[in-house]
């Protein structure tokens, strides 16, 4: 198995890009809609609430542009959600990869 770079090094074994992104600064992300950060007593950390009645109104975008990259290396992502019972929702996820060769 390959060792990983220096540089990516920060985001194993995960990164958790709304901390990451400093999310509650929206400098890096969008946010449309009726978006709340709330303290999750489970979890021990802010999660954010979407609500709305269209969900393609409602959205967190990272990042705040299509020219901009995320700059992630991990082999996995993970989505952690709650959907509220007898509600729509929409899990939206564009990815471009690249393979780099050394």
């Amino acid at each position: 198995m390959e060792k990983p770079k220096m540089e990516s090094v920060w985001q194993r074994p995960y990164v958790n890009i709304f901390k990451h992104f400093k999310l509650e600064e929206w400098k890096k992300s969008t946010k449309e809609g009726d978006i709340a950060p709330v303290m999750d007593k489970t979890l021990k950390c802010t999660v954010y609430r979407i609500r709305g009645s269209i969900p393609a109104g409602n959205y967190i975008q990272l990042p705040k542009t299509t020219t901009q990259s995320l700059g992630l290396v991990g082999r996995y992502l993970y989505i952690l959600f709650k959907p509220i019972v007898s509600k729509y929702f929409v899990v939206h996820f564009d990815a471009v990869t690249e393979v780099f060769v050394d």
